[in-house]
């Protein structure tokens, strides 16, 4: 993967017979010790109860900043 695509940060995580593996430009996670910290990446949105979830879709497909990052 490195040799593909080199990116400054990259992950796999294994667990119960599932893997996901990460090559990215940006953190996604980081882990120290019991501490585990998320950073926000492009397409990302907060999701609130009560929230249209077709709505939040539509905003991000068409999002000219979005589609031209994915």
């Amino acid at each position: 993967l490195r040799a593909a695509n080199p990116a400054p940060f990259a992950g796999l995580f294994v667990a119960q017979g599932r893997a996901v593996v990460s090559s990215s430009p940006e953190r996604l996670v980081s882990v120290r010790g019991d501490v585990v910290e998320t950073r926000p990446i492009a397409g990302t949105r907060p999701r609130f109860p009560g929230d249209d979830d077709a709505e939040r879709i539509r905003e991000l497909v068409g999002h000219p900043k979005e589609r031209a990052e994915h």
